[in-house]
């Protein structure tokens, strides 16, 4: 679809890249990228059978080099950056910069050619920098390309996404992430099989099991939902503290992902009613999903999950107590195993 587009040389300009964490979202807005800034995407070699491909684009044009080292005058990043005063990353897409950014970005290149913004990503934005970027959007110069990072599950404006073609990019097939996990040898054989289930399809959450201990995390998340409505308290507030206790360790987040999956996963269970047995990572989630899911009430699993993504969203942005946070979130779960 986007192929077409730039063969014909007038692509629309705004694209919504959209699709689970960690499937190479922004890979392919780099890729996309390159290929315009390069001239390959509206003039591409043949191969040796007289093919075609836009974002087959030369991998020693000097733009390559140039994107690498963000010194691409002709490509904007809207992305968190580190804020001086804290030398600590900010929480969301500051607005300065989109403002910044957008100054420059109608300004004339020097070769008269096209201008690549790349917005990584949506869900990073804030009411503010969402509406500076919705005026960039509304007029945007000439020989110029949007293209907007979205996570699955993330809020875009309606009238961000009413000026955008609409990229919905899926999970990697089974064959693929297992090419991608081949590539490191950090995952213990015993423990492969449960990290193929939980990366559900995503290269980025693979390889984020390596570095956070994935699987152990799940087993103790299993064990603490297992003994619900009642909470093992003591395991409970240790976890919770190791988790919180530094900003920068990847362990909380892979955390929260593993929580919000397994939400989502058993509020789906409870609308269709379908047995967990076909769908279960380890035996003892089987047991804790089958006693979740009969309860009355798939709203109640809906609301649940709306409010403890809500809460982690929240935790986030405003630089929130996470141990506080994670104890929150197993507080609304027992009220909701209890009621």
């Amino acid at each position: 679809m986007l192929g077409d587009q730039l063969a014909s040389g007038r692509p629309h300009h705004g694209w919504l890249l959209t699709g689970p964490r960690g499937i190479g979202k922004s890979t392919f807005a780099y890729t996309v990228a390159k290929s315009i800034l390069s001239g390959a995407a509206f003039d591409p070699p043949a191969n040796m059978f007289g093919e075609t491909d836009p974002l087959d684009f030369p991998r020693d044009h000097p733009i390559v080099g140039q994107v690498a080292q963000g010194a691409a005058a002709s490509l904007f990043v809207y992305e968190r950056r580190v804020d001086p005063r804290s030398g600590k990353l900010r929480t969301q897409i500051d607005v300065e910069l989109v403002r910044q950014n957008g100054a420059r970005f109608h300004l004339h290149t020097a070769d008269g050619g096209w201008r690549i913004a790349i917005v990584d990503c949506l869900n990073d934005l804030n009411p503010s920098s969402a509406n500076a970027l919705l005026k960039l959007l509304e007029e945007p110069p000439s020989k110029s390309l949007f293209l907007l990072i979205n996570h699955t599950g993330g809020f875009v404006l309606p009238t961000l996404r009413s000026r955008c073609l609409t990229l919905t990019m899926n999970p990697l097939s089974e064959d693929d992430l297992a090419a991608v996990i081949a590539q490191t040898d950090d995952i213990a054989p015993d423990v492969l099989p449960l990290v193929h289930r939980l990366a559900a399809g995503s290269a980025g959450r693979a390889l984020e099991m390596t570095t956070a201990d994935g699987p152990g995390l799940y087993r103790q998340m299993i064990g603490l939902l297992s003994g619900l409505p009642d909470r093992d308290d003591e395991k409970l507030h240790k976890l919770a503290t190791k988790l919180g206790r530094n900003r920068e360790s990847p362990e909380y987040q892979t955390f929260v992902a593993l929580l919000e999956d397994w939400l989502a996963k058993t509020a789906r269970l409870a609308a269709s009613q379908a047995a967990a047995e076909d769908q279960a990572f380890i035996p003892e989630e089987v047991d804790v999903l089958n006693r979740f899911i009969v309860m009355p009430g798939v709203d109640r699993w809906v609301g649940v999950w709306e409010k403890i993504v809500d809460l982690f969203r929240r935790t986030e942005i405003r630089n929130l107590d996470r141990k506080q946070t994670l104890l929150d979130a197993f507080y609304c779960l027992q009220q909701a195993v209890r009621a």
